[in-house]
């Protein structure tokens, strides 16, 4: 997790390290928004951009999702960011 206040709380301790199930999970603290660890976070937060510069009062969702599939298209190495999850942009 990254150092978001609300990540730290004894809630959210106790939901992550308490949970019954056949697996077990352990916090692991990183960098905030470090790329290395979080580069989804960056290209994410690149669609936003252009999206927020363009964005009209009378878009539906329909034209929002194409203008997010056109600014992921523009913004460099974009695809490569998921290829380790093993998903494929288009």
């Amino acid at each position: 997790m990254d150092n978001l206040a609300a990540h730290h709380s004894v809630y959210v301790h106790n939901m992550v390290t308490n949970r019954v199930g056949p697996s077990n999970f352990s916090i692991v603290s990183r960098p905030p928004y470090h790329p290395k660890y979080g580069p989804i976070e960056y290209k994410i937060c690149e669609v936003m951009e252009r999206i927020w510069l363009k964005k009209e009062d009378d878009w539906d969702v329909n034209r929002l999702e194409q203008e997010i599939m056109i600014a992921a298209n523009q913004i460099e190495h974009f695809d490569t960011t998921f290829q380790h999850c093993g998903y494929k942009w288009n």
